[in-house]
C-alpha cells in the first residue's frame, strides 16, 4: 500500500518528482486519506522505505540489466507469491488500527 497513490495520480521517477512540488503536495493528501480509510501506516516506517528502494535496485538489476544469475524469467504467479508473503508480514492488525476491526 506504501504506494497506492499511484493508482489515482501516476507512477513518476524519484528524479522526476523532484521537480514537482506540487505533486508530492497532492501525493501526500491522497495517502493520507488511503491510509486513513484502509488503515495503514503513514508516512511510510523506514523498514518500508528499505524494502522498497530494494525491491526497486532487484529489479533494476534483473529486469533492465538482466541478471546472469537469474535462470528463469520471474513468472507472474512468482511475483505474486512473493507479494502475498511480503503483505501478510507487514500488513497492520485490529489491535494496531482497531478503527478497522470489523465486528
Amino acid at each position: 500500500m506504501h504506494d497506492a497513490s499511484e493508482a489515482y495520480l501516476q507512477d513518476i521517477s524519484k528524479p522526476l518528482k523532484a521537480h514537482l512540488p506540487e505533486y508530492k503536495v497532492i501525493e501526500t493528501r491522497m495517502m493520507e486519506r488511503m491510509a486513513l480509510h484502509f488503515g495503514f501506516a503513514w508516512p511510510k516506517s523506514i523498514e518500508v522505505e528499505n524494502a522498497d528502494k530494494a525491491a526497486m535496485e532487484e529489479e533494476w538489476r534483473d529486469i533492465m540489466l538482466g541478471n546472469p544469475e537469474e535462470e528463469e524469467f520471474i513468472t507472474r504467479a512468482h511475483v505474486c507469491e512473493r507479494f502475498l508473503i511480503h503483505y501478510h508480514r507487514f500488513k497492520p492488525t485490529p489491535k494496531q488500527f482497531p478503527e478497522t476491526a470489523t465486528p
